[in-house]
């Protein structure tokens, strides 16, 4: 009589042979490197911020009927991800304002309303970073708008963000080419007391109900975001900074970049969240915008497979060094947009987003750093998130080309099952074709994917065989639970 493990195991097997031939890898010729997966015990890790994901859109789109509650497909693709954080801001925060104030394209109450319709459809996990004009507002001109956007999205509003990469204003001609960050402090001060003088509910402490400030939203550099956040320490709740792997404009911003580790990126991160300390930033810090390269992102790059590969280790990253959360900048028809949209139809889901909903899918816990053993030096990683039981969660990435990582891991010595869930795509310079949990996200909003196999562990170890350019998630199944498991 066959055992109910020995089912599932048979189930995994037929699964991964199905995956390869989908990948169009031959099992005869293909080749296998072992690597062995383990998660330190003694190292508790940092916590997972529950809202740690989200997007990030022009603030232009607000006014463009896009964002709507009878939009349903974007209301269904952006419940794919949440708990998340919706930022607008970007660099049309300076190019549109409340009562259209210097011939700027205004922002009305209605389409205020109309925003704050949509993001009421959403689950209530959702909240907002709201961005204000900052190149030509005045104080009572700011609060107006911070009062009626406080008002109406209410609890739904995370906090108020004054101004866009403020350090570029010299260079863009917003602001003299002799401004320094001490002038951005002291034209910030009086709209940021207008706001917390004018709206209720404002709030620094740690928990508190109520909606926050943050900034400087610097477009990547470190010291405008450190002076800034120690100067307004007690006024704003969470420092935020942009970041793109590299200029999009620029010769070599290809796959093969995107898809080495920016080896700045950890101690730059790591860095940024020691100087805020003395702050005590009771949101700490975010990357409120990113993505793979700036200017819109790359064709073929940006928009291409790979990247959703590149977006699973830039989060954990980012978590591994204790930021909070990061947004994915995007909308319209830009290489580097997560969702693909004309007007106000979505029509392509692009792979940002599935690195998004991948990571959506992490359980609750501390993000642990891995100990990897490669038998062969390639392109594979691999990061973990402890539950409070002492089991772990695994995230295995494989973005060689070649060659299929037979990886032995453990999950926790009292884990005897595991969830599977692939990312998975033709190639990395594939622009369509990818399904995680065994499906597509549909431009819809619609997605059938799921569990795809439920694998025996022994003691917590088992051994999984990750095909190339995909993604492996692994969560413990508690005892007596039984997922469903979607066909393979």
């Amino acid at each position: 009589m066959i055992s109910a493990n020995q089912t599932m195991f048979r189930c995994a097997v037929v699964l991964v042979a199905i995956l390869t031939l989908a990948l169009g890898v031959d099992p005869a010729r293909a080749g296998e490197v072992a690597a062995k997966v383990n998660f330190p015990p003694t190292n508790k890790g940092l916590p997972l911020n529950p809202a740690f994901v989200g997007l990030s859109y022009e603030k232009l789109q607000i006014t463009t009927g896009f964002f709507t509650s009878s939009n349903v497909p974007l209301v269904k693709l952006f419940s794919l991800i949440g708990p998340a954080v919706l930022r607008i801001g970007g660099g049309t925060a300076d190019s549109t304002c409340w009562g259209g104030l210097s011939n700027l394209t205004p922002v009305t109450a209605s389409e205020v309303d109309s925003f704050a319709g949509f993001i009421k459809a959403l689950p209530a996990n959702w909240s907002v970073i709201y961005g204000l004009n900052f190149a030509v507002n005045n104080p009572t001109n700011c609060a107006a708008e911070a009062a009626y956007v406080a008002k109406a999205l209410g609890p739904r509003l995370l906090g108020f963000e004054i101004g866009n990469e403020p350090e570029a204003y010299p260079h863009n001609g917003i602001r003299p080419t002799n401004f320094t960050c001490a002038d951005f402090i002291s034209q910030w001060r009086p709209l940021a007391a207008a706001v917390t003088n004018t709206v209720p509910g404002w709030t620094v402490g740690n928990g508190a109900q109520g909606w926050v400030l943050t900034g400087p939203a610097s477009g990547g550099n470190p010291q405008w975001t450190e002076s800034f956040a120690l100067a307004e320490a007690g006024v704003i709740s969470q420092a935020t900074q942009h970041y793109y792997r590299a200029d999009g404009k620029k010769r070599g911003s290809n796959m093969q970049l995107l898809l080495q580790p920016d080896p700045k990126l950890p101690k730059a991160v790591a860095a940024v969240v020691s100087a805020l300390k003395p702050a005590k930033l009771s949101l700490g810090f975010r990357e409120d915008e990113c993505g793979s390269y700036s200017h819109g992102g790359v064709a073929r790059v940006s928009d291409a497979y790979g990247a959703a590969l590149w977006s699973l280790d830039f989060m954990f990253t980012l978590a591994l060094n204790d930021c909070q959360g990061l947004n994915f900048h995007g909308g319209g028809r830009s290489p580097y947009t997560p969702l693909f949209d004309r007007r106000q139809t979505v029509l392509q889901v692009r792979p940002e987003f599935y690195g998004l909903k991948m990571f959506s899918l992490l359980p609750r816990g501390n993000i642990v750093p891995a100990a990897v053993a490669l038998a062969s030096n390639i392109n594979f990683t691999a990061y973990g998130v402890r539950q409070t039981d002492g089991t772990f969660s695994a995230l295995l990435n494989n973005k060689d080309t070649n060659d299929t990582v037979v990886v032995s891991v453990n999950l926790g010595p009292d884990v005897d099952r595991a969830a599977l869930i692939e990312l998975t795509g033709p190639s990395l310079s594939s622009t369509n074709g990818y399904t995680i949990g065994g499906a597509p996200i549909n431009p819809d909003g619609s997605w059938s994917g799921g569990v795809q196999a439920v694998l025996p562990a022994s003691n917590g170890q088992l051994t999984v065989h990750v095909p190339p350019v995909s993604a492996f998630l692994l969560k413990p199944v508690a005892p007596g639970f039984k997922p469903a498991v979607v066909a393979p």
